[in-house]
């Protein structure tokens, strides 16, 4: 028996093998849990089959985090599957499109090694998270879920401090100028000069004071 057996996962963000998403959802199945994925769009198509390389092919149902309607729909689709929720990994990232095939820093060091200036949006905050502590704070959470009295429920976990990614960009340019010695112009911009298909969030910054009392990192 695995730590999550019987557990019934709902897990977004499944696009690629390298995602956190793909391997939260391998470790959950190793674990014994039943999974749920979701997508949308044209993205379904690849979830599909980037499942497949799983332990056990999910399935996978409609969500589209920014359509409220998809919401409405949720409980119903879920259902469809399996006839509850035990746990949810919400692993969506917001960046430029250029950004989906690595992430946001490797876009960036690229944009620095290419261009003389670059323009990035500067009214969406969230919370730059390292990886490293990510890591750190899921080992935390799958030693508390084999006690008894395991803590079960919903948490946030995200770096304590916030910035927007006209700040991180330009955090990620001055930190390879050291290396490479250039230092392309970063410009402010807003939401509105650079549209995309999918609605952006203005504040996607998390209170993981819970976590913090409850799991004590």
């Amino acid at each position: 028996m695995g730590i999550l057996d019987g557990k019934r996962i709902l897990v977004t963000g499944v696009l690629m093998e390298s995602s956190i998403a793909f391997h939260v959802a391998r470790i959950a199945q190793q674990e014994g849990a039943e999974l749920v994925l979701t997508s949308f769009g044209r993205t379904m198509r690849i979830t599909q089959t980037i499942a497949k390389r799983l332990p056990t092919a999910p399935p996978v149902i409609e969500l589209d985090a920014s359509n409220a309607d998809d919401f409405d729909a949720l409980a119903d689709r879920v259902r469809e599957h399996v006839d509850g929720l035990d746990g949810l990994l919400h692993s969506i990232g917001f960046a430029p499109e250029a950004a989906l095939g690595g992430n946001f820093l490797k876009t960036m060091l690229g944009l620095a090694r290419q261009r003389e200036s670059c323009s990035v949006v500067a009214d969406q905050y969230g919370n730059p998270t390292a990886t490293v502590d990510l890591a750190e704070a899921i080992l935390t959470i799958a030693r508390r879920v084999t006690d008894a009295n395991a803590p079960w429920g919903t948490y946030h976990f995200a770096g304590s401090g916030d910035a927007t990614w006209y700040d991180f960009a330009c955090e990620i340019v001055e930190a390879q100028a050291l290396l490479t010695t250039r230092r392309p112009t970063v410009t402010a911009i807003r939401t509105a000069d650079y549209p995309t298909r999918a609605r952006r969030p203005a504040n996607s910054r998390l209170d993981s004071m819970r976590f913090a009392s409850v799991f004590g990192i």
